[in-house]
Parts: C-alpha cells; sequence; structure tokens
C-alpha cells in the first residue's frame, strides 16, 4: 500500500514538473492559442488546493502558473486573470463549503 500511495504522489509532481519544463522549450508553446494555454492553467490550478494537496504541491502549482502566465503573449494576459480568478475563486467557495 505504501509503494502505490508513493507512487501517486509521484505522479503528481512528475505533470507539474513537466509542464514547468515545457517553459524552458520556447518552440513548444510559442504558437499556443489561448485556448491551450487555458489547457495549461486547467491542469494546474486543481494542485493549489490546500486542503487536497501538502505545501509543497501547492507551492508548486501557484510556481508553474505564475511561470506560464508571465510566459504568455501579453493580449491573451488579461483574459487568463479572468479565468484563473474565477476558478480559484470557485475552488475556494467549495473548499469552504465542505
Amino acid at each position: 500500500m505504501l509503494n502505490r500511495t508513493f507512487l501517486i504522489c509521484d505522479i503528481k509532481f512528475i505533470n507539474i514538473i513537466f509542464i514547468l519544463a515545457l517553459t524552458r522549450l520556447p518552440k513548444v508553446f510559442a504558437s499556443f492559442i489561448g485556448d491551450q494555454y487555458m489547457s495549461v492553467f486547467a491542469i494546474l490550478l486543481p494542485y493549489t488546493n490546500p486542503f487536497k494537496y501538502n505545501h509543497y504541491t501547492v507551492s508548486l502549482a501557484y510556481h508553474v502558473i505564475a511561470v506560464w502566465f508571465l510566459k504568455c503573449r501579453l493580449p491573451f494576459r488579461k483574459e487568463f486573470v479572468k479565468f484563473i480568478t474565477t476558478v480559484m475563486y470557485i475552488y475556494s467557495s467549495y473548499m469552504y463549503s465542505n
């Protein structure tokens, strides 16, 4: 049972670190459109739940969200701020209601 828990724990870190590593490859995301950036944020935002994940995972998720936000093109940022804050508000209100 311990090995299975460790494997699940490793997979979430691998997901986050892989997405972070993609920011080091500008040719990969140079042609991204808004929906593709939003997909990246949608993958990362659930990891910001401090009731479900440990401090390291939550901090790493916030860091990767910030890095991706800074890497995206300026015209997209206004739309992403709305998306990120809306999703975070929904998650926070859901967390405190349960």
